[in-house]
């Protein structure tokens, strides 16, 4: 089950190590508003495909992680893989794909 692959050390790890660099970062009020509605958007489209809160749950914060690497100008492979991973359809979990990209480049 995806869940629990995303449970696994080889993820969550890589995903709690992501967060901790992150979480202390100051976010202008007014992109945290356009960030949270943007996460609410995610969550909704993915709970009414899946009837399932925990999955949208864990997308909306990997949406968060991501948002709030490019807002800061952070780079990380990790992150522009995640990123990467999701822009070919799938739902993150183990081992990530895998790009030369960088985050902002995936994104422009």
């Amino acid at each position: 089950m995806i869940l629990d692959k995303r449970d696994e050390s080889e993820f969550s790890d890589a995903w709690m190590q992501a967060f901790h660099l992150i979480e202390k970062k100051v976010t202008d009020p007014e992109i945290k508003s356009e960030v949270d509605e943007f996460r609410k958007d995610i969550f909704i489209l993915t709970f009414r495909s899946t009837g399932s809160s925990d999955l949208p749950a864990y997308i909306s914060d990997d949406v968060d992680l991501i948002c709030s690497y490019y807002v800061h100008g952070i780079e990380s492979r990790w992150i522009a893989h995640l990123l990467f991973t999701y822009l070919h359809h799938q739902i993150p979990q183990g081992i990530l794909m895998e790009t030369d990209q960088t985050l902002y480049e995936l994104i422009k």
